[in-house]
């Protein structure tokens, strides 16, 4: 198998001993796998891909220190409030919504897509919610979480119990999310060569489309098209020959890589 016949490269993906279906593999070196089959990878995400992940067990931690909403928070925010958390602080919900309720607040939990209890927040759920609230209150560590809620164009009140410090997210922090997402798509439009990432995890492979049509399409536009797939999306700048990204895994991976656009912002 010649180098240039190469259409598929799999970074980080250690499978090769598993493979259900019998394929040569070029080597290119310890970190890089390539395949040269666009039909061989649909068949192995659809077919295969139970055949080699392993057992995996989630165990939830949660967080058992006190935990205090500061005064002058509460005075920021609305009457009306949505609130979001991560798993190791759901058992803080009832102190919270005892205590804004105090303040004759009206509290509501946020409804994840995915998650499993009331209130909980997953990095994925950044999509539109019909809801009666005038903002949210997220209470965890970081922004990954809170920056989803943006999409709904509500203030997003962040509250850290491990720093004991708040802040409010909104109308700035949303327009420099658009920002990136448009100059990726002007990357997209004038570049030539373009990597379809193709995440194996479980709930993430083809969630967003075939990725074969996608390829036929954007060849037939003139594009070179390269398909990754990977089970970490990582080390993307070794691939410096990639003028764009189009990613079909976790949408919120294209939050953290410039000139990378998801497979929706095409439709």
């Amino acid at each position: 198998m010649k180098e240039r016949e190469v259409t598929i490269l799999a970074v980080n993906f250690n499978f090769k001993r598993n493979f259900p279906i019998g394929l040569n593999i070029l080597d290119l070196d310890s970190r890089l796998e390539a395949i040269n089959s666009c039909k061989f990878m649909e068949k192995f995400i659809m077919e295969g891909y139970k055949k080699v992940t392993m057992e995996r067990e989630f165990i939830e931690t949660r967080y058992d220190g006190e935990m205090d909403l500061p005064k002058d928070l509460i005075s920021e925010l609305p009457s009306k409030i949505m609130v979001a958390t991560t798993v190791q602080y759901l058992s803080q919900l009832p102190e919270i919504k005892r205590k804004l309720s105090a303040y004759d607040k009206e509290v509501s939990l946020f409804r994840s897509m995915h998650g499993q209890y009331a209130g909980q927040i997953l990095g994925c759920d950044n999509f539109k919610i019909s809801f009666d609230a005038d903002c949210f209150l997220y209470v965890g560590d970081g922004e990954f979480h809170p920056t989803a809620l943006l999409v709904n164009e509500k203030p997003v009140f962040v509250y850290s119990p491990l720093s004991e410090k708040w802040k409010k997210l909104g109308r700035k922090e949303r327009e420099e999310i658009e920002l990136r997402k448009k100059v990726a798509l002007m990357k997209f439009h004038s570049g030539d060569k373009v990597g379809i990432l193709i995440s194996v995890k479980e709930g993430q492979h083809l969630i967003q489309g075939k990725v074969a049509e996608l390829k036929k399409k954007l060849e037939a536009e003139g594009k070179e098209v390269y398909l990754f797939l990977s089970n970490e999306i990582k080390d993307l700048e070794n691939f410096n020959f990639i003028d764009c990204w189009v990613n079909t895994a976790c949408p919120r991976i294209s939050e953290d890589v410039r000139g990378m656009i998801n497979l929706r912002d095409l439709k």
